[in-house]
């Protein structure tokens, strides 16, 4: 917009669920945290909603915890809400004096020691291939200082069976003089971009900004370029922690897990929206973009005293899913702070599981003006490509009636 006169523009927030968190960390693979990671989808195909969340081994007591090896684990649910983990018997988990094949488990403690987390899994509606149904997306540093720590993919023809790249699509560590695309590091996620019939990949650069790489095939990518430009935190850092994009309508939305600290000193994350024209850029909404995005009311904001997305609140690795009149919006929860440091706030304490909240289709943002009116001045639009069978100006990720929501 232009100009607004006599017309205020309102965010919106969405509204956490009354049974959240809806995914914990309950088996002993995923007993620290469960889905700390994780990536919701609705499949059409299937009508039925499908999670791929991350569990972390070890032991907690209390707030005392040891921080073992990650797995990556599948549920699948009727309405979104509750979740039932099947018995896959895929991989054998074996810890401590527990050994069984009767679990969920779809990438094992021992494919990289452990140290790998999915932040996207998703169902492509661009690849034909019935061997490359599924494509996800993830960060290894199992080789920390070497070259084979970064950012991988993997694919399967059902979400379950899973075939890795034998190194990183981007480097943490690249190699001089090789091809290796980076440095990259962690919180990374990625988008099927059902507009311009591509793949994006959404990674932290390690000067702090944002950067995106795209490719075509799912194995040659970009160089990395910049998506949004570091914004310094104070006390040194970065507020972009990690973003991801998704077609909506015939433009983008996006949403950024954004780092602060508080005037009080407590360090923060909340869930913002983004918004993009060409799906690789991405601002903040509004008229004024570049001010502090904590001036306006976050999507999802952080939970109050005591629970267990107290300090937290983090953007999960698929975009909101339409159910009914409504956006499904999965978020990441935590009551810990991610202040390095070492101080905690006394109401601290470790744990991590998935919430969801929900928003009004399409109500992100409003216009409102008073009893005496008031004047919009826009800009100009030029509409983007429709993708084959959407409807337009209606978001791509929608379950049909009878999904079960």
């Amino acid at each position: 917009m232009e100009s607004l006169h006599n017309v205020q523009q309102r965010f919106h927030q969405a509204v956490k669920h009354p049974d959240n968190p809806v995914l914990v960390g309950e088996r002993e693979w995923e007993r620290v945290m469960g889905g700390p990671s994780a990536s919701f989808i609705y499949d059409e195909e299937d009508r039925q909603f499908k999670v791929w969340y991350q569990g972390v081994i070890g032991d907690r007591r209390g707030y005392e915890h040891t921080y073992g090896p990650h797995t990556l684990n599948y549920a699948v649910s009727a309405d979104g809400i509750r979740w039932e983990r099947p018995n896959l018997h895929l991989h054998e988990f074996v810890w401590q004096d527990v050994r069984t094949r009767d679990n969920n488990i779809v990438v094992p403690q021992t494919h990289h020691d452990g140290k790998d987390h999915w932040e996207t899994v998703l169902k492509d509606p661009l690849d034909d291939d019935p061997a490359q149904r599924y494509k996800a997306m993830g960060w290894s540093s199992f080789d920390w200082d070497g070259p084979q720590s970064g950012i991988y993919s993997m694919r399967s023809p059902d979400g379950l069976k899973w075939t890795h790249t034998a190194e990183p699509i981007f480097h943490y560590h690249p190699r001089p003089g090789s091809s290796d695309l980076g440095p990259v590091g962690d919180a990374q996620s990625m988008m099927i971009d059902t507009l311009q019939q591509r793949y994006v990949a959404f990674l932290r650069g390690t000067n702090g900004a944002r950067l995106y790489s795209t490719s075509n095939n799912f194995v040659d990518w970009t160089p990395p370029a910049e998506s949004m430009p570091a914004r310094p935190a104070a006390g040194g850092g970065t507020t972009l922690y990690n973003h991801l994009g998704f077609p909506y309508g015939d433009s983008y939305l996006g949403l950024v897990s954004y780092y602060h600290v508080r005037d009080d000193g407590v360090h923060q994350l909340t869930t913002r929206l983004l918004s993009s024209q060409d799906g690789l850029h991405y601002d903040f909404p509004g008229q004024n973009a570049s001010a502090d995005p904590v001036s306006r009311p976050p999507l999802v904001d952080t939970g109050d005293i005591g629970e267990w997305d107290r300090f937290m609140v983090m953007v999960t690795g698929a975009p909101p899913i339409v159910v009914g009149d409504q956006l499904y919006i999965y978020y990441r929860g935590y009551s810990e702070t991610h202040d390095r440091s070492g101080v905690k706030p006394a109401d601290s304490y470790y744990a991590g599981a998935n919430g969801l909240a929900t928003l009004r289709l399409d109500g992100f943002a409003s216009l409102g003006a008073g009893f005496d009116g008031g004047q919009v001045t826009a800009r100009g639009v030029v509409p983007g490509p429709e993708a084959p069978g959407q409807r337009q100006g209606q978001p791509l990720w929608e379950p049909g009636a009878g999904g079960g929501a």
